[in-house]
């Protein structure tokens, strides 16, 4: 390559790398979230926690089915396989994923990447945004974040013990090296 470009290619990365951190967000917690998936533990986490039902039941918010699909409006989902839940799966977990990805501030290691997307999978993306949470993980005090876990254990205002377990998990996982 010519010399040029790697100049070129040296400056872009200087200027990058002074743009972000300037905006509050390290240029290597910028490049490990954008190169960080949900992984395979991550997926089977949230399997195991909301189960399979090949056809729609009703929970807090309206319907849904598979592994947790909230059925939108204009979805006629009335059945579904295992392959076609794990593809509504992923899909969802993808959209979760890019929440955490955007909205987190500090480096995260995979299993506390896994743990917030599983969260925001589960209690939906602008709960996550606007969470303590976030606020906490955000300002560099992962401890407190970790606390903050065990507070998403309710719908509608009633204590859930399968979402107790579930925060438990996420947080052993969050705080899991």
């Amino acid at each position: 390559m010519p010399r040029q470009v790697w100049l070129l290619a040296g400056l872009v990365s200087v200027l990058g790398f002074l743009t972000l951190t300037k905006s509050g967000r390290g240029f290597a917690s910028i490049l490990g979230l954008l190169i960080m998936d949900f992984s395979d533990k991550g997926l089977d986490n949230i399997k195991r926690f909301e189960g399979f039902s090949p056809v729609p039941y009703k929970d807090a918010q309206g319907f849904s089915i598979g592994y947790g699909h909230f059925i939108k409006p204009g979805e006629n989902l009335t059945a579904v396989s295992e392959g076609q839940a794990r593809i509504l799966l992923k899909q969802d977990a993808a959209i979760a994923s890019a929440a955490v990805k955007n909205s987190v501030k500090v480096p995260l290691t995979q299993n506390q990447f896994d743990a917030l997307v599983s969260l925001s999978y589960n209690i939906g993306i602008t709960a996550f945004r606007n969470s303590t949470l976030l606020q906490k993980l955000n300002a560099g005090d992962y401890s407190a974040a970790a606390d903050q876990f065990a507070r998403w254990n309710r719908s509608q205002g009633e204590q859930i013990a399968a979402l107790d377990r579930r925060r438990a998990s996420e947080r052993e996982l969050f705080l899991t090296a």
